[in-house]
This record gives C-alpha cells, sequence and structure tokens, in this order.
C-alpha cells in the first residue's frame, strides 16, 4: 500500500531493549533469582540466543536509516553487539 503511494518504509524491530527508564525491567527478573540463589528456568534445550540491545546503540540506527536508501522497503532486525547465551558444558 505504502510503495503504491511512492512511499518507502522500513520495519525496524529491536530484540529487548535495556536502558534508562525501562518499562519493562525483564533484566531485573535474572539478577534477583541469581541474588537469591533461586534457579532460572531455561527452556527446551537451553541452546537459544537472546539478543539484548541498549537504548543508547539503537538510537544512532534509527536516525540513520531513514536518509539511507539501501536500508528502504526492508526488516531489519536490530541486535546488539552483546548476546546471551546458555551453554551445556
Amino acid at each position: 500500500m505504502l510503495e503504491q503511494r511512492g512511499l518507502s518504509w522500513t520495519s525496524v524491530r529491536p530484540v529487548y531493549i535495556y536502558g534508562p527508564l525501562n518499562y519493562n525491567p525483564v533484566e531485573e527478573w535474572f539478577f534477583q533469582r541469581l541474588k537469591e540463589g533461586r534457579p532460572i528456568p531455561v527452556p527446551n534445550s537451553g541452546q537459544q540466543v537472546g539478543f539484548v540491545m541498549e537504548l543508547r546503540r539503537l538510537t544512532p540506527a534509527c536516525v540513520v536509516i531513514p536518509n539511507d536508501r539501501s536500508s528502504h522497503w526492508k526488516q531489519m532486525v536490530m541486535v546488539g553487539s552483546f548476546h546471551c547465551r546458555r551453554r551445556n558444558n
């Protein structure tokens, strides 16, 4: 529909975002359980990779993307340079 009207679009899909004024402090739940010595449930095999991205790293990308024509008409999954993964060693 947007393309028919001559409008470009980009879908920016950040994964879990952390930073100041976070409305959903999920990471606090994990750290509280660790502090209390309680287990952290891990689904299935535990091989899933979960990405987190700090708000300060996401903001510059959101400023650049609208002016970068190579990003138009695409879906972009934003991931940070840090990822969490549990390994079975």
